[in-house]
């Protein structure tokens, strides 16, 4: 799923670099099983869990591996519902982004548009993103009522 997803843009990647952006994806999977465990919250878009990519099977197999994560202690899974603004705007509408804190309290953004990775440090910056943070998250689902949507979307893929 990830190499079909990363490697199927335009202008098509070269294997090696879709290799290393997988495995990057697939390293920052292992946070789940840290120790000490990391605290994860995710907000994901209604659309990008109804968008089947590499067949039914497989996104029915993406959205039972999301709703595993969502019932760890330490991950938290927000649905975005599509149309949540007054004109099916939100928050995030410019693109993903992902809030780290460091071991030392440090808050930084990663992001990773298109074929980049962008590590964002300067306060005033961070700032506005957490703030940008903050109002996708009131616009989202909670995350019981997430869950019960994954879990349906899954169902309806059977």
């Amino acid at each position: 799923m990830d190499a079909a997803l990363i490697g199927g843009g335009y202008p098509p990647l070269k294997d090696e670099r879709v290799e290393e952006l997988v495995e990057a994806r697939l390293a920052r999977r292992a946070l789940l099983d840290r120790d000490p465990t990391a605290l994860i919250e995710l907000i994901v878009e209604e659309s990008a869990l109804r968008r089947t990519i590499g067949g039914r099977e497989v996104m029915r197999g993406q959205l039972l591996h999301l709703v595993e994560c969502a019932k760890r202690r330490n991950v938290t899974v927000q649905v975005l519902p599509t149309g949540c603004g007054l004109d099916g705007e939100h928050a995030g509408c410019r693109g993903d982004m992902t809030l780290v804190e460091t071991p030392d309290h440090e808050h930084l953004v990663y992001l990773e548009p298109q074929d980049e990775s962008i590590l964002v440090s300067d306060a005033a910056k961070v700032t506005t993103y957490m703030h940008r943070y903050a109002k996708i998250r009131s616009q989202a689902l909670g995350p019981r009522e997430s869950l019960g949507l994954v879990e349906q979307l899954a169902g309806e893929l059977q």
